[in-house]
């Protein structure tokens, strides 16, 4: 469900535990498509794209705690949101980071179709990326 840039900018404020959160969900809105998955109301989780211009994007994605408790529903939903928006914007290869120690999410991702392409070492925790080709 496409929903109001706000609503996306509040619901990633609620989920991003830092300082510069407000800064950070402007910009991923401004560097391309987001969306809502929502429940009676509640947002379960906003995701979306930075779109890079040669066929290739990176993901984003904030799950809310009661997104948590459907995991199969967003697995369902993110599958086949990423495979109509793969199409529509013409993408070959989708590319997420996660930190290591988010197991079931890297789980879910895998299922969508993510391979894990190795691991970055970050000062406060490693990285996975994975990635996601047509």
């Amino acid at each position: 469900m496409l929903v109001d840039h706000y609503v996306i900018v509040a619901t990633a404020l609620k989920l991003m535990p830092h300082e510069t959160a407000h800064e950070a969900a402007e910009w991923h809105l401004a560097e391309g498509p987001a969306w809502a998955i929502v429940l009676e109301g509640d947002v379960l989780a906003v995701g979306g794209l930075h779109l890079h211009g040669d066929g290739t994007a990176g993901a984003w994605v904030f799950v809310a705690p009661l997104g948590r408790r459907f995991p199969h529903t967003l697995h369902r939903l993110a599958r086949v949101g990423l495979a109509v928006t793969m199409a529509r914007f013409h993408l070959h290869h989708v590319a997420i980071e996660i930190p290591a120690r988010h197991v079931a999410d890297r789980r879910i991702l895998a299922r969508a179709g993510f391979r894990e392409l190795g691991c970055l070492e970050a000062p406060a925790s490693d990285v996975i990326l994975l990635a996601k080709e047509t």
